[in-house]
């Protein structure tokens, strides 16, 4: 193979996942859009959404014309997997909170990442998620009184039962 193909193929790799990021843009955008965007100073739903949508679909559009050299970029391996479950991760994390509410969201999706994407120990991964989980709970469901979904751990500890 020569040193032209390999750089071919690299580079156009390279544009395909651009383009990715561009469609994954464009959806969050539309779908911000159609969940209602406020204004500035009282935001919708959908303005987040659209807004890193928009910024998503920005910035890989300028990619995909400016970069000229695909070298520069890590090859996709087994180890960029770890990305896919990641954002897998993060799908079951939004999932979680409708449906088990912010605390156990928290904590499961914590001991997840640290154990099976960093590889941390269970002793380290259990009292870490523990301690994060309370204190993520304290500053936005107790201190910043955030509203919340349905959340069977605070409403225990606040006294107000199941």
């Amino acid at each position: 193979m020569s040193h032209n193909n390999a750089m071919g193929r690299r580079f156009a790799t390279y544009k395909i996942s651009t383009m990715a990021i561009a469609l994954l843009g464009a959806g969050c955008t539309f779908y911000g859009f159609s969940l209602g965007l406020g204004t500035m100073a009282q935001p919708r739903a959908g303005a987040w959404p659209f807004l890193v949508g928009l910024g998503l679909c920005l910035a890989a559009v300028a990619l995909f014309f400016t970069e000229r050299v695909g070298t520069d970029y890590e090859p996709f391996s087994k180890r960029s997997w770890i990305i896919v479950a990641g954002f897998g991760l993060m799908i079951a994390y939004i999932l979680l909170f409708e449906s088990v509410g912010f605390s156990l969201a928290t904590l499961l999706v914590s001991i997840a990442w640290l154990r099976w994407m960093a590889k941390e120990p269970w002793r380290f991964t259990l009292w870490y998620s523990l301690a994060q989980t309370a204190l993520f709970v304290t500053i936005f469901s107790i201190l910043l009184a955030v509203p919340m979904p349905y959340d069977p751990v605070v409403n225990l500890l606040s006294g107000k039962g199941l």
